[in-house]
């Protein structure tokens, strides 16, 4: 096995855990079990994953923002704390990390 593929293999696995954990309304694992997803997505420079990291941290907060927006990792509930939700800032994190790896390949950079 490359490393390519055992790095591949990891994201699925993290992806997995993070929608099961997230079924299961264990929201602060499925957050980081996503942000080790992009983790994951960025040791293998697949900008792929890092997108998918990206829509799943929106579609995830989006839902808690939703339906459960007393949760401590509600938007809301953030903004009570003076901050951002951590949803949110995963999200900014893969979206990032898309465009630094964009950066790399156009400036050859590595």
């Amino acid at each position: 096995m490359t490393d390519a593929t055992e790095e591949r293999g990891v994201y699925t696995a993290l992806m997995a855990i993070n929608r099961q954990a997230f079924a299961r309304a264990h929201y602060e694992v499925a957050y980081h079990a996503l942000a080790a997803a992009l983790h994951a997505a960025c040791d293998d420079e697949n900008r792929d994953h890092m997108r998918d990291v990206r829509d799943t941290a929106i579609r995830q907060g989006t839902w808690i923002d939703t339906h459960r927006p007393e949760h401590r990792l509600s938007a809301t509930s953030a903004r009570s704390r003076g901050h951002r939700s951590m949803f949110s800032m995963l999200e900014n994190q893969a979206e990032a990390a898309t465009h630094i790896a964009v950066a790399r390949d156009r400036f050859s950079l590595r």
